[in-house]
C-alpha cells in the first residue's frame, strides 16, 4: 500500500505590509510654535517704546502747528490794526484844512504829535483832530494809538472833545514834514504859543506816518509806514502887502 505525501504549503495570512509615507517636518517651524506661547519682557518694552515714541511724535507736530497757527493770528491782528489806522489817518490828514479868515484853524505838528483842523472826519464835518500814543483806561492800561475829536474849534487845539481808541498795540508814532525840498521834525500854522521862526504859512506838501506795533504776546516790533500828499498844501496864509 502505497502512502502519498502531499506537502502543503501554506500561505501567510498576514496583510502585506504598506510602506509609510516620509512626513517632512520643519525644525525651525516645531520650534517657533514651541517658543511663541507669549510676549517676553522686552518685546513688551519695546513695543510700549515704539508706541510712545509715536504718539510723541504726533503731538511734537501738533504743538508746532498749532503754535505756528498762534502766531500768524497775532500778526494778522497786528496787521489788521495797522492797516485800519493808517487807513483812517491817511484819509483825515489828506483832508487837512487852514483858513485866511479864522486864526483858530491850525495845524500843529511835532515828531510823536499831529493836531489839525479836517474836513474829513465822516458825519462830524469840521472837526479838530489830534494823534498820539497814550491808553485807554476804561479798555486797556497798554500803550495805544488814540485819536482825539472836537467838533468845537476853539482857543485850545490840543483839549476837549472826545478820545477813541484807533489801533491796539502801538508802541511808537513819528510823524516827518515835507516842505518841498527836504524832511522837517516840527510844522506849526497859526499856533501863538511856539516860536516865530518855526512857523509856517501853509500846510506841508506830504506826511509821513511811522506807527510802531507791538503785540504784548510777542517780543519783535512791526513798523509800518505811509506817506500822505495834501491837496491844500499850495494855498499858503501869507497875505500879499
Amino acid at each position: 500500500m502505497n502512502t502519498e505525501v502531499r506537502i502543503i504549503e501554506h500561505q501567510s495570512t498576514r496583510a502585506p505590509e504598506r510602506k509609510k509615507k516620509k512626513i517632512f517636518t520643519c525644525d525651525l517651524c516645531a520650534c517657533n510654535l514651541c517658543c511663541k506661547q507669549g510676549f517676553t519682557l522686552i518685546e513688551l518694552m519695546i513695543a510700549v517704546l515704539l508706541s510712545s515714541l509715536i504718539a510723541a511724535s504726533i503731538y511734537f507736530s501738533f504743538f508746532i502747528s498749532l503754535n505756528s497757527w498762534r502766531k500768524s493770528q497775532i500778526v494778522a491782528e497786528v496787521y489788521q490794526n495797522a492797516r485800519i489806522a493808517l487807513s483812517q489817518m491817511s484819509r483825515e490828514i489828506r483832508g487837512a484844512f487852514l483858513s485866511e479868515d479864522n486864526s483858530y484853524y491850525r495845524f500843529i505838528g511835532e515828531s510823536d504829535t499831529l493836531n489839525f483842523i479836517s474836513t474829513s472826519s465822516g458825519l462830524e464835518g469840521l472837526c479838530e483832530i489830534g494823534y498820539y500814543i497814550g491808553n485807554d483806561n476804561d479798555i486797556d492800561t497798554e500803550p495805544a494809538l488814540m485819536r482825539r475829536c472836537d467838533v468845537t474849534i476853539d482857543t485850545q487845539p490840543l483839549k476837549g472833545g472826545t478820545t477813541q481808541l484807533l489801533a491796539k498795540f502801538a508802541r511808537y508814532l513819528n510823524f516827518r514834514y515835507f516842505d518841498g525840498e527836504e524832511w522837517q521834525d516840527v510844522w506849526f500854522v497859526n499856533d501863538k504859543e511856539e516860536w516865530q521862526s518855526e512857523k509856517k504859512d501853509s500846510l506841508p506838501e506830504a506826511i509821513e506816518i511811522r506807527l510802531t506795533m507791538q503785540h504784548p504776546k510777542q517780543e519783535k516790533e512791526f513798523v509800518f509806514s505811509t506817506t500822505v500828499t495834501l491837496p491844500m498844501s499850495p494855498i499858503s496864509l501869507k497875505k500879499d502887502k
